[in-house]
This record gives structure tokens, sequence and C-alpha cells, in this order.
């Protein structure tokens, strides 16, 4: 399964290279939030918000099908305002329209100790995980997501992604409800950390 990963703060955005086949990890996303929070102190800014963007392609076609066509997404959103958690929606806005996202599961907020300099700085950070048609990844558009209260379509990354050829070539493409069970057993081997415990 190909892995994208992006970081993204209310005022600069990195993208990582992409990695293929391996897990990810919850401290991939505690160290983007420590690295980006020192660049924007680098610069004279303050880090108010940020996100982090982990995205799974299916292996093959046949896990195409089995998940719906659709990847799976998982949004770490980290806000020095803890009521500014959970999001209230993931969506992709492409052609001038908006598609909200499913989202799969949520877990408990966190607190990330983020250091700048002499001081430290403390992020709420909460996992939720969605779906996002493979269509939608195939065209331009954009992966935004709403905080609780006035911060609303905080940029995540944008879109096309490059995707393997069985995928990008692939136009029997219209996503579907997935079936549960491939789901599952997506999500304990692609995010261990996460769903290889019980679920709150």
């Amino acid at each position: 399964m190909r892995r994208l990963v992006l970081a993204t703060l209310a005022v600069v955005a990195l993208v990582a290279a992409p990695a293929w086949g391996e897990p990810a990890r919850p401290e991939q996303g505690q160290a983007a939030l420590q690295k980006d929070a020192e660049m924007v102190g680098k610069l004279g800014g303050v880090a108010e918000r940020h996100t982090h963007f982990d995205i799974c392609l299916p292996a093959d076609l046949a896990e195409a099908r089995a998940l719906g066509n659709n990847a799976i997404v998982l949004v770490s959103a980290s806000s020095r305002a803890a009521g500014e958690l959970p999001l209230t929606s993931a969506y992709v806005r492409a052609g001038g329209r908006d598609v909200a996202l499913q989202r799969i599961a949520i877990f408990p907020p966190r607190t990330d100790k983020v250091r700048t300099g002499d001081s430290e700085t403390d992020f709420v950070t909460q996992d939720a995980f969605y779906l996002v048609p493979l269509a939608l990844l195939k065209h331009e558009g954009s992966l935004l997501v709403d905080f609780t209260g006035e911060r609303k379509a905080f940029n995540v990354t944008v879109f096309p992604i490059r995707m393997r050829d069985f995928l990008a070539k692939d136009a029997d493409d219209r996503p579907s409800a997935p079936d549960k069970k491939a789901l599952a057993e997506v999500l304990l081997r692609e995010y261990p950390d996460w769903f290889n415990r019980p679920q709150p």
C-alpha cells in the first residue's frame, strides 16, 4: 500500500516524500509538529494550528474494490486551543463543490509538547480517520478541514496525487460502501498503533 504524508501549519506547508509499505506511527505526526513549529518560529511566527496527513491507497485492484474504491486518510489535527477540537468536518473541494468525507474512526485527544527556543508549548492533538473516494484523488482539488469554532476550510493538501498505474488507469472507480471486514483488516495492517487496541 502506498502512503503519502503531509504536514500543514497555518503559515507553512511541507510535503514529505512518499513511503511505500510502511505502517504509520503516531510519533511521525508528533515529529512533524515539532519540526514545523520550529520552522515557523525561525520565521518570526507562532504556530497556532497544525495538521499531519497520511493517506493509504489500496495495495491492488481487488483491495480497491473491497474498500469501495476508497483510500483511507488519517488526519492528525493539532491546536494550541483545546476548544478547537475535534474537527467538525473533512471534505474535498473540487469543481466548485464540497464533497464531505465519511469519518470511520476518531481517537481521544492527547497533549503534545513542542519546544521552540527556550519555551515549551502544549498542543492538543486528535487523530481521525476518513474514507476518500479514489476518483477525487485523480483530479484537481483540495482536502480541507473545519476546526470547532471559527477556523474553517483549513487546507491540508491538494490533489491530484501520484498513483500506481493500476489505480491511475482504473476507469471503474465509482465509490461505494466498503466491505467492513476488509476495511478493518487494512486499518489493522496499516495503522497498528491505533487499531491493535480496543476502540474508544
